[in-house]
């Protein structure tokens, strides 16, 4: 397979569709191909005395190629129908976007004679950005033609968006993986930005009616609910969101506050957890298992007491740590030193299932027998033979 073409025809979906996300698979592939930390789009358009289509086109070809002889870090292009260019740079953290844009800048203008005017995105890290850091570069680009702006404008939280498809609300497939990382992972600064393009998008650009603005609570509901509220301990201010919704539908400045809110506290609780999950000794769980294993009673239940956290946090934090749940590591540990019995004693089968924590030897057969797939005396017998 030619890679070059692929991800050409990513980057070139990525570039056309203002609601595409590629999928984990496609984000695999392009994380291996763009080898630095960071990207950033530009928009920039040229004009110059002479109106005409083909030299405006060929005047902004100049460019693409310029940046790519030039420039030590892999750049794309891609030109809108209404004459806007982008460029997309795949950069480590030491490339001065700006710095090379005004290089740039200086050259076309003193050597062909035109106008330039540019847009910078923010630097992003992630290709979920995407579609975003487009929206910020053609934004910026727009700004650059108002005597309020120079010619070339980088984008900066205080501004808002500019053009959009104004029909319906706004929740691209993007913007809800990028909350749903942002929240599940406690990075503050990611939730605070991709809400205020929310609020942008559809309170500034679209204006949305009630109806739009309870489906968007929806759409962003659902996302959360993904995180687990159960198990996390977050269904109240799920609930408490729920509650202004219908307070604040005709203040949706306010209904944003009450969201923001929302994803910082279940944020803070998700972090909290992953902290006390750290904290819980898995290690002391296994010797404990180890000891009482000989114990019928022994169970999950049981050791969360012993331990003094919930059944379902031991029983996740295990999972988690270990590969396996409570229950499938006990058991395995039984049948282990069941083994061992049969190899090295005479005694009964009665008495070894009783020794290693088994109310019945029916109970232990049937163990056994899934886990060794040969029943405990045919495995006595092929074993002290």
């Amino acid at each position: 397979m030619d890679y070059n073409i692929l991800i050409n025809g990513i980057i070139h979906q990525l570039f056309i569709q203002n609601t595409y996300m590629p999928d984990d698979d496609t984000l695999t592939i392009l994380n291996k191909y763009f080898n630095n930390t960071s990207f950033t789009i530009t928009a920039f358009r040229l004009t110059s005395d002479n109106d005409s289509d083909n030299y405006q086109r060929e005047l902004s070809n100049l460019i693409p190629k310029y940046a790519k002889r030039h420039c030590s870090y892999p750049v794309w292009f891609y030109r809108t129908e209404d004459y806007n260019n982008l460029l997309l740079f795949n950069h480590n953290n030491d490339f001065n976007v700006e710095k090379y844009i005004n290089e740039i800048n200086v050259y076309f203008t003193d050597r062909h004679k035109c106008s330039f005017h540019c847009g910078i995105s923010r630097t992003c890290h992630t290709l979920s950005e995407f579609i975003f850091a487009k929206k910020e570069a053609l934004t910026c680009l727009e700004k650059s033609f108002s005597i309020k702006y120079p010619d070339i404008v980088s984008y900066n939280s205080s501004m808002t968006f500019s053009s959009a498809d104004t029909f319906g609300f706004y929740y691209p497939e993007a913007a809800a993986a990028i909350l749903y990382k942002a929240v599940k992972y406690n990075d503050q600064s990611v939730i605070d930005y991709i809400l205020k393009t929310l609020s942008d998008e559809n309170l500034v650009i679209r204006a949305i009616n009630p109806t739009e603005m309870l489906k968007l609570h929806n759409a962003v509901t659902n996302t959360l609910m993904q995180l687990n509220p159960a198990k996390y301990n977050f269904s109240d201010n799920l609930l408490q969101l729920n509650l202004h919704i219908i307070s604040a539908q005709k203040d949706p400045e306010l209904y944003f506050n009450y969201l923001s809110a929302a994803c910082h506290e279940i944020a803070d609780k998700l972090n909290c957890n992953r902290s006390m999950r750290k904290k819980l000794p898995i290690h002391d769980i296994q010797n404990y298992i180890l000891s009482n294993y000989n114990n019928a009673n022994l169970n999950l239940a049981g050791t969360a007491r012993s331990f003094n956290v919930s059944e379902g946090y031991l029983s996740s934090a295990f999972k988690e740590t270990m590969g396996i749940c409570f229950a499938e590591y006990l058991e395995n540990i039984r049948i282990e030193k069941s083994c061992e019995l049969l190899r090295s004693s005479t005694d009964t089968i009665v008495d070894i299932a009783e020794k290693t924590g088994y109310n019945s030897v029916y109970s232990f057969r049937r163990a056994f027998k899934r886990l060794m797939h040969i029943s405990p005396s045919d495995y006595r017998t092929h074993t002290t033979a």
